[in-house]
């Protein structure tokens, strides 16, 4: 009892030390567990140290746990058993049990309770705060800390569990950054529908998107522009394609495309008086790719080509159209359009009629 007695003050300081450490470190373990490591990558790369150091730490997770658990465990055995040994010197077994029961009181609040919910509401933030100490405190445990880490993957492949943390795709990083800047308020509902239509256009192909064949108005070469503008007239495009009239069982032979004409041109041509000029003659280039062809791939080459309708061919005949209009809609979605062609002509008709 003369040590206690005598250390009083040096006893009760090591204890409020040694609960607040295991205050820190509770937190630690939570706000690491459960922080939004895309989140931290962000402002890490806008050069914040602080989140650049808990970036490091997150890279080998089981190692920076593994720490904590040690410095928890090793502060809470230290501080139960000045508590235990206190309530003993003072009050016998009586005051061990009196002064246990109150030490079990304070780890559950103040070592679990409130440095967990902190850290779970606030998960980015509290290890931001805490990088600093826990920089260097990983740096002093690595030894101890890799040691048990190294059991632990032992033990782990006892039961043959797969390691899951670590193997998200790109991809999948690229949608979870997605949501989480839509939910951050980073960019606004329309932008990340465009944004993640942009992203799942890499899994789309040709086939998705086209326009069958069968559906499709074209132009067959030979015809006369003026031809061309009553077909425009009555179909409301803007652009056709221009076909070879080259056909065997199951539609127009591979490589019958030759083109396709702009509307604007066709009225260019008509309205000085060349309305007599054969289609072939002022068509735009098409691109060719087959039905498996990635969407994104026929965009590139639309581009490079300057082309604006891809013509797809499957099994030696035409399968169907890619316009760059459809691309565009497979982006933005459908968009709001005026009356063109035979919708412009029905639209005056019932106003005349009015």
């Amino acid at each position: 009892m003369g040590f206690v007695a005598a250390n009083i003050a040096l006893l009760v300081l090591a204890y409020l030390v040694l609960v607040g450490l295991s205050f820190v470190f509770s937190a630690a373990e939570t706000s690491y567990s459960s922080l939004r490591v895309m989140l931290i990558r962000l402002y890490a790369a806008r050069g914040n140290k602080r989140a650049q150091t808990v970036l490091k730490l997150t890279n080998n997770l089981p190692h920076t746990l593994n720490a904590i658990v040690i410095g928890d465990n090793m502060v809470n055995i230290v501080f139960t058993s000045i508590a235990t040994y206190s309530g003993y010197v003072y009050g016998g077994t009586t005051g061990a049990i009196t002064f246990s029961i109150v030490n079990l009181l304070i780890v559950f609040i103040i070592s679990e309770a409130w440095p967990k919910t902190l850290a779970a509401n606030n998960p980015e933030d509290l290890a931001l705060k805490l990088s600093g100490f826990m920089g260097v405190y990983l740096a002093v445990m690595n030894v101890p800390a890799s040691f048990f880490n190294a059991v632990g993957q032992r033990l782990s492949g006892v039961f043959s569990w797969t390691r899951t943390r670590g193997s998200m795709t790109t991809e999948e990083r690229m949608l979870y950054a997605l949501e989480l800047a839509k939910a951050e308020g980073v960019i606004s509902d329309r932008q990340h529908f465009i944004i993640n239509r942009l992203l799942k256009l890499d899994d789309a192909t040709a086939k998705d998107i086209m326009v069958p064949v069968e559906k499709s108005v074209v132009l067959t070469a030979g015809s006369s522009v003026e031809e061309a503008m009553k077909i425009f007239s009555r179909s409301g495009h803007r652009r056709l394609p221009i076909i070879r009239p080259q056909t065997k069982e199951g539609g127009y032979l591979a490589g019958s495309v030759i083109g396709a004409l702009y509307i604007r041109d066709a009225a260019v041509l008509l309205i000085n008086g060349y309305g007599d000029t054969p289609v072939e003659e002022v068509c735009e280039p098409v691109v060719v790719a087959s039905e498996g062809t990635k969407l994104i791939d026929v965009l590139n080459s639309m581009h490079e080509k300057g082309a604006q309708v891809a013509s797809i061919e499957d099994g030696g005949v035409v399968k169907g159209f890619i316009f760059m209009n459809d691309i565009l809609i497979s982006i933005f979605g459908e968009r709001r359009t005026h009356p063109r062609g035979r919708g412009l002509i029905e639209k005056f008709k019932t106003r005349r009629k009015g």
